[in-house]
C-alpha cells in the first residue's frame, strides 16, 4: 500500500509539472500571437492611451496623464453602420471635420449609465464647439424608442440614442468591455481609447478637451 501511494503522489506530481509547462508556452504564444492592445489605463478620471501626433500635448505631459505609455499609430476607424437618433443610418463619415467622442454602452451596464450624466453636461458644454459626443448603445433587445424612454427618465441626452442596431460595430470594433470609449480625431482616426466609466466633466476633462480644442 506505502508503494502505491508513493507512485501515485509521484503520478501527480508529474502531471501538475506537464501542465505547467505547457501552460508556460500558451502564455508565451498568446504575447506573440494574439492581438496585442495597447495598453489601457483605468483610473478616476478619464485617461487616454497616447499615440502619435496626439494633439494637446502639454496636458498629456501633466497629472493625471504623465505615465501614459504610447500606443500605436493613428489608424481610421473600422468601417460600421449604426443608426443616429433620428432613426437614420450612419457611420464614421458623418462626424469628419471635427473631434469625436464615441463611446460605448449599454442600459444593462451599472458603470456605463452612472458616466452618461456627465457626458451629458460634456455634449451641452461642446456642441458646435468642435468637439462631437455620441454613444452607441450595445443592447440587442430592446427598440430605440425604448431607449430614449430609458435615457429620458435618467436626464441623459439624446446624443446617446445611437444605436448598434446591425451589430456592426460590435462585429467590426473589437472593444473588450463597457464602457469603453474612442476619441477620433477630425479626419476620423482613432487617437485615444478610454476604457472603463468616468467623470467627463471634471477640471481634468475639461482640461484636456480645452487644449485638444485649441490645437491647431
Amino acid at each position: 500500500m506505502k508503494e502505491n501511494k508513493k507512485f501515485n503522489k509521484q503520478k501527480i506530481f508529474a502531471i501538475l509539472g506537464k501542465i505547467g509547462f505547457f501552460y508556460l508556452i500558451f502564455l508565451g504564444v498568446s504575447y506573440f500571437v494574439f492581438d496585442r492592445k495597447p495598453n489601457i489605463l483605468v483610473l478616476s478620471e478619464p485617461q487616454v492611451q497616447d499615440a502619435p501626433r496626439t494633439p494637446a500635448k502639454k496636458v498629456l505631459a501633466s497629472p493625471p496623464f504623465e505615465n501614459i505609455k504610447q500606443g500605436k499609430k493613428l489608424k481610421p476607424m473600422r468601417k460600421a453602420n449604426f443608426l443616429a437618433p433620428d432613426s437614420t443610418t450612419v457611420d464614421w463619415r458623418a462626424f469628419k471635420g471635427s473631434y469625436t467622442l464615441v463611446n460605448f454602452w449599454a442600459t444593462w451596464c451599472p458603470p456605463c449609465v452612472v458616466e452618461l450624466p456627465s457626458m451629458t453636461r460634456l455634449q451641452k458644454h461642446y456642441k458646435d464647439k468642435g468637439l462631437n459626443v455620441i454613444a452607441i448603445s450595445m443592447d440587442t433587445n430592446i427598440s430605440q424608442i425604448d431607449l430614449k424612454s430609458f435615457l429620458i427618465k435618467r436626464g441623459i441626452g439624446e446624443f446617446a440614442s445611437y444605436m448598434d442596431e446591425r451589430g456592426e460595430v460590435q462585429k467590426n470594433i473589437r472593444i473588450r468591455g463597457l464602457p469603453t470609449t474612442y476619441l477620433l480625431n477630425p479626419a476620423g482616426e482613432v487617437m485615444h481609447v478610454f476604457e472603463g466609466d468616468a467623470n467627463w466633466f471634471s477640471p481634468n476633462a475639461i482640461t484636456f478637451f480645452e487644449a485638444l480644442l485649441q490645437e491647431k
